[in-house]
């Protein structure tokens, strides 16, 4: 898919996905709902919400071994309190994101 020029999709390794990009529903770039020409997301303004993300096997992979991270952390006696919330809300979310990937039809 990435190598065929008549697809839009662009990696963002750090958020864990794929954009599939569409300017007119892109979230990224909401000029362009209003009639902007941007060609390419702002991959850095990924919004969880917008209709152009997609999550590859490989992006969920990665997200396990943060999850993995997340867990670890928690497990760790030696953490304190407020690293350990951020831990446990970013497991979760982790978690969440692979379950809609593993079972679309019962996330909705």
């Amino acid at each position: 898919m990435l190598s065929d020029p008549a697809l839009t999709v662009f990696e963002n390794a750090d958020a864990y996905l794929t954009c599939n990009y569409d300017p007119r529903r892109a979230l990224c770039n909401p000029d362009n709902v209003a009639g902007g020409t941007a060609s390419a997301p702002s991959l850095d303004r990924c919004q969880a919400t917008c209709p152009n993300i997609a999550r590859t096997d490989d992006d969920i992979v990665r997200l396990r071994e943060r999850l993995l991270q997340h867990e670890a952390a928690l497990n760790d006696p030696l953490s304190p309190t407020p690293r350990r919330a951020r831990d446990q809300a970013q497991a979760q979310r982790i978690r969440a994101l692979i379950e809609r990937h593993e079972h679309p039809a019962e996330a909705t």
